[in-house]
């Protein structure tokens, strides 16, 4: 199996590591003197793969995915290669001479999955108007109906893997979940949009029309979603972004605000805004 990877997500492997552990509540499974090394579930292609991911000291960031082959809804994990990345194809792909800071002795990656915008968005929707309490049930009900699980050293995993997922709920046009009508249709919405590749068209006026998310949710999502499409709405009045920009540039503490941030995201690709954000979170 083909396992294609964008490498303009991806910068510094040890916070990477202790980010994603951070994200995905897994613990690193190895650490010694000689790699760092996570064990991560993922999607790739509608499969589940099961990724590992360490750096050696010879800078050579392996990739073994191991690929789970689905079995109703249980499903049994088999060994399948490892992946070479050399320092100097790293270093090309993310264009270490950049404005951006990057460690000159580690390298790596971090994922970030189509899946986790969706799922933000799904649970932004359902918890609209509703307790925190309800707003779980909801979710969890969402997961128990549309989730698919697979075993993995004696543990359960769900994926919500959103091509199926979405392709269902166009077919049915219904949600099977208790909320609101609005609230099935803008799901609906997302899936027909999904489905038909019209989602960055239209996805600012399909989620800013959900009752309660705001301009921050959706300019959030259209980061992570579209990085490399340069966009108007960057989320410039993230704080995050702003502390990013000071860090990166020896700034003094909250001297970048919303006006100055917007002065100078103006004419930056949403590729750089990204990383710029991931740099305040994985410090």
């Amino acid at each position: 199996m083909d396992i294609s990877l964008n490498f303009n997500h991806y910068i510094d492997l040890k916070k990477s590591i202790k980010n994603l552990c951070l994200m995905k509540k897994f613990e690193p499974y190895v650490t010694n003197e000689n790699y760092d090394f996570i064990e991560m579930p993922l999607v790739v292609d509608g499969n589940y793969v099961l990724l590992k991911i360490y750096q050696e000291k010879d800078a050579l960031i392996k990739l073994h995915y191991q690929e789970v082959l689905n079995s109703n809804r249980k499903s049994v994990i088999q060994e399948s290669d490892i992946v070479r990345i050399s320092r100097s194809i790293l270093n090309e792909a993310l264009d270490i001479n950049s404005n951006i800071k990057y460690k000159s002795d580690t390298f790596g990656l971090t994922i970030i999955s189509d899946a986790d915008n969706y799922t933000t968005l799904i649970r932004t929707i359902l918890a609209q108007q509703v307790s925190i309490e309800q707003a779980n049930k909801l979710f969890l009900l969402f997961i128990n109906t549309y989730g698919e699980i697979f075993e993995l050293n004696n543990k359960e995993y769900t994926f919500l893997n959103w091509d199926k997922i979405f392709s269902r709920i166009y077919k049915e046009q219904k949600v099977l979940v208790g909320t609101t009508n609005n609230r099935k249709q803008a799901i609906i919405t997302l899936a027909e949009l999904h489905i038909k590749n019209g989602l960055r068209e239209n996805v600012l006026q399909v989620i800013s029309s959900i009752k309660g998310i705001g301009s921050w949710t959706v300019q959030m999502f259209m980061l992570f979603q579209f990085p490399h499409v340069a966009f108007e709405n960057i989320p410039v009045a993230d704080i995050g972004l702003h502390r990013a920009i000071e860090k990166n540039h020896d700034l003094p503490h909250k001297s970048i605000d919303k006006s100055k941030g917007e002065s100078y995201f103006q004419n930056m690709k949403s590729i750089d805004v990204f990383k710029y954000w991931y740099i305040y979170m994985v410090e």
